[in-house]
């Protein structure tokens, strides 16, 4: 799929969060444990070789680095890799030059390569006001060549606004599921700007996925500290209430999560959580299925957006 600088990157990516295995930020869980008998390593060359291109990973996420470089050496010109800089092991966040300098070396080490096709500075709610000198000193990085593109991961409309202001943008990359579709407006803007988005959180933290099976998330599984038992209810019955409002029937959660963003996103990626190869056929099956109608995915929308007074206080969680 050609993207808006002419690179061709499939609508999946691959977030390497979950195959970074368990770490902690805090002093508390950051990551997630690895699952047992699957080799991670396996499961990012099942990706590529089912035409997955798009990596986007961090310098925070554990081992998710060392183990992406240990594939992509024999196929560097065939992947698009991404990294983030940001948040700090102490749970702090840094913004300046010297820190984004540092960290993309770091990153480039674990990797195993000379340069890095995007880097990216994600920001919390509370971070607005270090956008535009993140830009200016992303943009001095990419002058030297250790990163081919740059972009923001923000986490609110108005850091995206803000940061669609800013020439030297990219790409965008921000929070887009069933559940939350309040940065639609955002793909609009990127769009006629020609920065390229990265949507994060497809099934929203796994909610969607059904990963957590309906009950609360493992002691070791840092999602448990902000999506309990209580906030995991909220979320999934509002999800059903979407459901049951489009009249979407022929299809289960997850399917309907998926199919929701492949019918939604016309130019960007979407980084979904594969953990397993199962979960890379599957992916590839939902791509090759048919869309959901104009109609079906009007009242989607319509659906999301009146259900989430029901949920958008499990977000500040």
């Amino acid at each position: 799929m050609k993207t808006v600088n002419g690179e061709k990157l499939f609508k999946i990516g691959m977030g390497t969060w979950g195959i970074g295995g368990a770490y902690n930020i805090r002093n508390k869980p950051g990551g997630i444990p690895d699952i047992p008998g699957i080799n991670p390593v396996n499961v990012i060359k099942k990706a590529i070789d089912a035409g997955v291109n798009v990596f986007d990973t961090s310098l925070m996420y554990g081992l998710a680095e060392e183990r992406l470089g240990k594939v992509i050496g024999n196929c560097r010109d065939e992947v698009f890799v991404a990294s983030k800089c940001g948040l700090l092991k102490d749970g702090s966040r840094n913004f300046t030059k010297k820190n984004i300098n540092d960290s993309i070396v770091k990153s480039l080490k674990h990797l195993g390569v000379e340069y890095l096709d995007l880097y990216q500075v994600t920001f919390t709610e509370n971070d607005c006001k270090h956008i535009e000198g993140t830009a200016e000193a992303l943009y001095e990085l990419k002058e030297t060549g250790l990163t081919r593109y740059i972009g923001l991961s923000i986490s609110s409309v108005d850091q995206g606004i803000a940061s669609l202001n800013l020439p030297v943008i990219d790409t965008l990359q921000f929070t887009l599921n069933l559940l939350d579709v309040s940065v639609l407006d955002l793909l609009k803007l990127c769009a006629e700007k020609s920065v390229f988005t990265i949507i994060k959180s497809p099934f929203n933290k796994g909610v969607l996925s059904g990963l957590a099976g309906g009950k609360s998330f493992g002691s070791n599984d840092s999602r448990r500290d902000y999506l309990t038992q209580h906030n995991l209810s909220l979320r999934l019955n509002a999800a059903k209430n979407i459901m049951e409002y489009a009249k979407i029937k022929e299809a289960d959660l997850k399917t309907c999560a998926a199919k929701f963003l492949f019918s939604l996103l016309d130019i960007g990626t979407i980084l979904f959580g594969i953990r397993t190869e199962n979960h890379v056929d599957w992916l590839i099956n939902m791509y090759r299925d048919k869309r959901f109608n104009d109609d079906q995915l009007s009242l989607l929308v319509k659906g999301s957006k009146k259900y989430y007074s029901d949920i958008a206080n499990t977000f500040s969680n």
